[in-house]
C-alpha cells in the first residue's frame, strides 16, 4: 500500500494561500465544468437540527487529471460558544488510476474558506468593471473577511462599506480588515447606505 502523505493546516496554509494564481486555478476549474470536462455529483448532505449541526460530503472528477478529491465538511452553529469555529472538516486526495488515497488534508475548513473567497474573486473579476474601487460586504464574519482580501486581488479598491445584523461584529470587522488591507473602511447601521454607491456588492 503506498504511504499517505498528512498534512495538518499550518503546512496546508503555507502550501495554498490566497493568491492572484489560486485565482486563476479557480476559475479556470469553472471554465472545465462549463465545457463538460468534470464528472460531478450531487452533494450528499446530512442535516442534524437538534444539535444545529450539518455535514456535506462532496467530490469531483477533472477528466484526464491523475488524482480527485473528497472533501468532508461540517457546520455546527453553536461551536462559537464553545469557542470552537463553526465550519471544520478534512480533505482526502485519491488517485485517478488507482483509486488509491494518496494523502489526508487536516485542513479544518481552510481550504473551504479560501476556495469560497477565490470563487467571489473570480466572479467579481468577470463580472465588475475593472476600475471598480468601492466595495460594500453585507455580513462580518469569518466569510466576509476573505472575500474582501480576495477582493483586492483583482480590483483597485479604495473603500469599502460594511453592514452586518450585528453591528458590534461590523467595527470588529472594520478595526481589522482596515489593519489587514490598509482600506478606509465605513461601518453603516443601515443596508441602504451600506450599498449606495457601491461597484461591487458582496453578500457573506
Amino acid at each position: 500500500m503506498t504511504d499517505i502523505r498528512i498534512l495538518g493546516a499550518a503546512e496546508i496554509r503555507e502550501l495554498a494561500p490566497l493568491s492572484a494564481e489560486a485565482i486563476d486555478l479557480v476559475a479556470d476549474g469553472f471554465v472545465r465544468l462549463a465545457a463538460g470536462e468534470v464528472l460531478q455529483p450531487p452533494v450528499l448532505s446530512l442535516d442534524m437540527p437538534e444539535v444545529r449541526g450539518e455535514l456535506d460530503v462532496k467530490t469531483a472528477y477533472v477528466q484526464g487529471w491523475d488524482s480527485f478529491c473528497l472533501k468532508v465538511s461540517t457546520g455546527f452553529f453553536g461551536n462559537p460558544e464553545l469557542g470552537l469555529p463553526s465550519a471544520s472538516g478534512l480533505m482526502i486526495l485519491l488517485s485517478a488510476t488507482t483509486g488509491m488515497p494518496l494523502a489526508l488534508l487536516l485542513d479544518g475548513g481552510y481550504l473551504t474558506d479560501l476556495r469560497t473567497a477565490l470563487a467571489g474573486a473570480v466572479a467579481a473579476r468577470e463580472l465588475s468593471r475593472d476600475d471598480a474601487k468601492h466595495a460594500a460586504i453585507i455580513g462580518a464574519g469569518a466569510q466576509a473577511r476573505w472575500q474582501l482580501r480576495a477582493l483586492q486581488l483583482v480590483r483597485p479598491l479604495a473603500r469599502v462599506s460594511v453592514w452586518a445584523r450585528d453591528s458590534a461584529r461590523a467595527e470588529d470587522f472594520a478595526a481589522d480588515m482596515a489593519v489587514a488591507t490598509g482600506l478606509y473602511i465605513d461601518v453603516h447601521n443601515d443596508i441602504t447606505e451600506a450599498v449606495r454607491g457601491a461597484d461591487i456588492i458582496v453578500t457573506a
